[in-house]
């Protein structure tokens, strides 16, 4: 099969910044870069509410986003081929490996039954790089239909070296971290680019949108990530491409793209921030917020999860940072935002930031996870000190000087939670550093804080960035529950491995990849999550994708 490769080319980068307040409507930005080749699409506005599993007419379904929904509960609920009488050694197993030009931080998402350029329906799994790559691969043989660059190396356009970041959280190289977002209604694809110029040492970051069959740019894409606002002395406040750390999965909503980012390892003067852009022109800077509008810090990050919707308001968990709310600053906190201009509604603050922030030990370092079911709607989130907490989606709790004004809060022990975690019929499952994976049993909206189960392994990664595991689920409705969760023990110098275990009870381990030698994965990431889809599961790692599947 032809490979068709489209590449994308600027002349030149450069940071550009202008005025805004810091919580209004924003319109008219016009885009800093080199005019590209935009399709005449004028497909009306999408609509895209709280779950974003869809199902095609064929019965298989699309993964259009980070962990399978707006609520992040991690769930693929429509999975009837892979359960637990053929997921072991004997039948499951390796299917192929598909070999990229960078390493993958983020989800692949994933398109079912889709007509591409060279005439054929296929089902499409969408893969960015830290190359600053977008792949289209076939799902079912690995062939590579198209591949979008977004460098110019003889103009001077490369990622960004770690080194200029200042640490090798992402390393080798910094293009393209956060998980994207479909929209299968336009069949586009949005995601937030980062590059350097190397000839004038200038760094940018762009929003794309990208169409799916073709891979040519659409909507006025790309567009220069740039916003400034002025804090209460005047100060005015400028985005800065270098530090800002677009590691956060975005979140498409009623026809707006919504981004956050956070730092590379704490460092420089950065805040955190979230903006927001129209999905049919992306052009046009719908708003933005900067966390700590008059001091510093503050990045929304949790461990690559996506900011959460309940189809009415978003919600981000805030990291350590200034925490000050009467002065608009919400480090280690809980945010409920309005989609129409990221006005804040109601917030969540740790009672002991100043505890959190001294050792590092951040509030939010796993996203909000949205819990619908029961009579009071629930918002899960955690820190890096072992602790699960639980609040109330309708009044977070705000600020309580000597305790949190929360519903409860689970210890896993002192150890870490870096990572996101999964929701299914009433268990929440959580992957903590150097644990084992745990189920915690959820009635009349209280956590049973002794796990129901546990797997017979503990995940864990020596230390580094990114510890635990973030589970997913696959299940057929309520039966055949399965989670797969990735061990990254070994960061970038040996395979992660893959397991699989039955939902009910964890201590039955279905498959582990290091079974069969030959069923080994790429090297190991961070915060990497594996998806399963229509039989197939997904695991990305250093310079490759890994598909797995019945044999």
């Amino acid at each position: 099969m032809e490979t068709k490769r489209i590449n994308r080319k600027w002349t030149s980068v450069f940071p550009i910044t202008f005025s805004l307040l810091a919580l209004v409507l924003v319109s008219g930005c016009q885009s800093a870069a080199t005019t590209t080749t935009t399709s005449a699409d004028t497909t009306a506005l999408t609509t895209t509410t709280v779950n974003t599993l869809s199902t095609t007419n064929s019965g298989k379904i699309d993964v259009l986003t980070y962990h399978y929904d707006n609520l992040r509960d991690g769930i693929d609920s429509d999975e009837t081929i892979l359960t637990p009488l053929n997921v072991n050694s004997n039948s499951f197993g390796k299917l192929f490996t598909v070999s990229v030009d960078g390493d993958v931080y983020a989800q692949p998402l994933y398109m079912s039954d889709l007509l591409m350029a060279d005439g054929t329906v296929h089902d499409v799994m969408f893969v960015v790089t830290e190359n600053d790559s977008l792949y289209a691969i076939d799902a079912n043989n690995g062939a590579v239909l198209w591949q979008d660059s977004f460098l110019d190396p003889d103009a001077g356009i490369t990622p960004v070296p770690s080194a200029d970041t200042q640490t090798e959280d992402i390393t080798p190289e910094v293009g393209i971290t956060g998980t994207p977002v479909i929209d299968a209604t336009t069949s586009t694809i949005y995601f937030v680019s980062n590059v350097k110029n190397t000839n004038n040492n200038t760094y940018a970051q762009y929003l794309h949108a990208i169409d799916l069959v073709t891979g040519k740019e659409k909507f006025n894409g790309p567009e220069l990530i740039s916003a400034s606002a002025k804090n209460a002395d005047g100060t005015t406040i400028s985005f800065d491409p270098l530090l800002g750390n677009q590691r956060s999965a975005l979140l498409l909503l009623n026809g707006t793209v919504y981004i956050a980012w956070a730092s590379h390892g704490d460092n420089g003067d950065y805040h955190g921030w979230i903006m927001s852009y129209s999905a049919q022109d992306v052009s046009q800077q719908l708003g933005m917020l900067i966390t700590t509008l008059n001091g510093s810090e503050g990045g929304v990050w949790m461990a690559g999860g996506g900011l959460s919707s309940d189809g009415s308001y978003i919600f981000a968990g805030v990291a350590n940072g200034t925490c000050d709310p009467s002065t608009q600053d919400y480090g280690d906190s809980m945010l409920k935002l309005s989609p129409n201009n990221l006005k804040i509604i109601d917030s969540f603050s740790a009672f002991n930031y100043d505890e959190l922030n001294s050792s590092d030990d951040d509030f939010a370092s796993a996203e909000p996870l949205l819990i619908q079911s029961g009579s009071t709607p629930l918002v899960i989130t955690a820190d890096k000190l072992g602790v699960i907490y639980v609040l109330n989606q309708n009044d977070l709790g705000g600020y309580g000087k000597s305790k949190n004004n929360d519903i409860q809060e689970i210890s896993v022990g002192n150890t870490p939670i870096m990572n996101n975690m999964a929701f299914f019929y009433g268990q929440l499952y959580v992957g903590a550093n150097n644990m084992p994976l745990e189920s915690f049993n959820l009635s009349n909206n209280y956590f049973n804080p002794d796990p129901a189960s546990a797997t017979q392994n503990e995940f864990g990664n020596g230390g580094e960035d990114g510890q635990g595991t973030n589970p997913v689920i696959s299940s057929d409705g309520s039966s055949d529950g399965i989670v797969w969760a990735l061990d990254n023990t070994n960061l970038w110098n040996a395979p992660t491995v893959l397991h699989a275990y039955d939902a009910a009870n964890l201590s039955v381990e279905l498959y582990n990849s290091a079974q069969v030698p030959g069923d080994a994965a790429g090297n190991a990431e961070v915060f990497t999550s594996p998806l399963v889809v229509n039989g197939k599961v997904i695991v990305t790692g250093v310079n490759m994708v890994t598909v797995y599947g019945l044999k």
